[in-house]
């Protein structure tokens, strides 16, 4: 763990790292939602080639966001030996204020509580010509606040409701 601190603190000093902002926002009908997001990050170089795809690099990264009613605060660190080839982990904390859910009965699961997320996963780009495939699997695993012991809870990242306390979902995205 110490030389990937120290690593991470002494790259910017012999490559070129750069900042970077993004914000987001989404509106569906059904489910109703919206929210804004704000991510911002700084990439490292590790290496690189003369080659577009031959460099790999370390991202770190915080995102807030919020639908007014669920507030989210999260961290991830992204490492892609290759530019094609991103594996990621991070935790994060959800925070609804709102008892009523339109998808989810929350008299019987909780709805109004505070989720700890822990994540990790792997992307891959592949392309050529006009065929690009992408993938992307996630590990993650959710647990409710101890206020709520061994109670369902709604996730509204999944719209699905979790085992009793905590949950670990597995998604595969092409």
């Amino acid at each position: 763990m110490k030389v990937l601190i120290l690593l991470i603190a002494l790259l910017p000093l012999s490559l070129r790292a750069e900042w970077d902002l993004k914000a987001t926002q989404l509106a569906r009908s059904y489910p109703t939602a919206f929210f804004i997001n704000a991510t911002g990050g700084y990439s490292l170089p590790v290496w690189k080639k003369d080659d577009k795809v031959l460099y790999g690099y370390v991202r770190p990264s915080v995102t807030a966001q919020t639908a007014f009613v669920v507030h989210m605060a999260q961290a991830q660190i992204d490492i892609n030996p290759i530019s094609i080839l991103n594996f990621y982990a991070g935790k994060s904390y959800t925070e609804r204020d709102y008892d009523k859910l339109p998808t989810f009965d929350c008299v019987a699961i909780v709805c109004d509580t505070k989720v700890k997320r822990d994540y990790y996963g792997a992307r891959l780009a592949l392309g050529g010509g006009p065929i690009l495939f992408m993938a992307d699997f996630k590990w993650n695993r959710s647990e409710l606040d101890e206020h709520h012991p061994g109670r369902q809870y709604a996730d509204e990242l999944s719209s699905l409701i979790s085992s009793p306390g905590s949950d670990t979902l597995f998604q595969k995205t092409f």
